[in-house]
């Protein structure tokens, strides 16, 4: 399944691939936002410790990233260009969330605990 979607991927026209492009910095900020409500959300919950609030922000990225994924992939499943593009830029912001979330959360608020 993994190798029919990356192949489907590649194979999109200029104008999937231009939607994708132009929508990104504005579909960026949407899962972003998505990942404060979600992060908000999951904040009402009693936390103990510091690493229970890393747990948190890890939890946060997750679900929003996944759920991103989750909608790009529908969304690409259209049969309108334009359609495809933003589930390529909604798809591809999940996971630079994930990207530059998951280290942030494991790794660099460890190191500051150490402090």
């Amino acid at each position: 399944m993994l190798n029919r979607l990356c192949a489907r991927i590649r194979a999109q026209d200029n104008d999937v691939w231009r939607t994708a492009t132009r929508s990104a910095p504005i579909v960026v900020q949407l899962v972003f936002a998505a990942a404060f409500g979600v992060g908000w959300l999951l904040g009402h919950f009693p936390i103990d410790s510091h690493a229970g609030y890393r747990i948190m922000l890890a939890a946060t990225f997750i679900i929003t990233a996944f759920a991103s994924l989750l909608v790009g992939a529908r969304i690409l499943g259209s049969r309108s260009p334009r359609r495809r593009g933003l589930g390529l830029a909604v798809g591809g912001s999940g996971l630079a969330l994930l990207a530059g979330g998951l280290p942030w959360a494991l790794i660099f608020l460890s190191l500051v605990d150490t402090i």
